[in-house]
């Protein structure tokens, strides 16, 4: 019983572009080249919905196989595949509390969105300074699809404050450079803007 409720669950809005992708790439070998299994590719094909929820599994091997074939492994892809499609999406279904032309409130509300709405499980806060915040997330089962992940939610950050009216946007997140073979836990973002204000 206590296996179920430790179930850690992902919004179909963060797969739905990864779905995209796979289903896009059709000259792809994603059963032989990754580690996506047959009931993963039976799902995408059949459609993610951006409302439902999913097994992180799910979110974390399509990621990956992603991070790997089609940005054949470079995070400045991830980065650019974060900023695009992936915060169009958000930005499509979650319109209203992600709009309000305030970096500092847009991130407030994007922690506030990741805790439960997003992800079951994990935890991201927003903490204010003088130039911007620092953006973290803590996930003590490990950061789903890690090897683009940060690169990818870097994007997403740097889009959502772009977006709300930040200018020469700076983002560091130390844990880019981790190997990939150590498992990460927890992403800290350093972010920076200007405001025309």
């Amino acid at each position: 019983m206590a296996e179920n409720t430790r179930r850690r669950l992902a919004k179909g809005a963060l797969i739905v572009p990864l779905a995209m992708i796979i289903k896009d790439q059709k000259q792809i070998d994603w059963l032989g080249q990754t580690e996506l299994t047959a009931e993963d590719l039976k799902k995408i094909q059949e459609g993610i919905l951006t409302s439902a929820w999913y097994d992180i599994g799910l979110m974390d091997r399509a990621g990956n196989a992603v991070f790997k074939l089609v940005a054949q492994g470079k995070p400045e892809m991830a980065f650019e595949f974060g900023r695009g499609i992936l915060c169009k999406i958000l930005l499509s279904v979650y319109r209203s509390p992600l709009k309000k032309n305030d970096p500092t409130e847009i991130l407030t509300r994007f922690a506030g969105l990741y805790n439960g709405t997003w992800f079951q499980s994990g935890i991201a806060n927003f903490e204010r300074t003088e130039t911007g915040g620092i953006f973290t997330i803590s996930e003590p089962e490990g950061i789903p699809c890690q090897e683009g992940f940060a690169s990818m939610l870097k994007g997403v950050l740097f889009q959502m404050v772009k977006e709300n009216g930040g200018k020469t946007i700076k983002i560091e997140c130390p844990e880019e450079a981790v190997p990939q073979t150590r498992k990460i836990t927890a992403l800290n973002y350093q972010i920076s803007w200007e405001t025309n204000k």
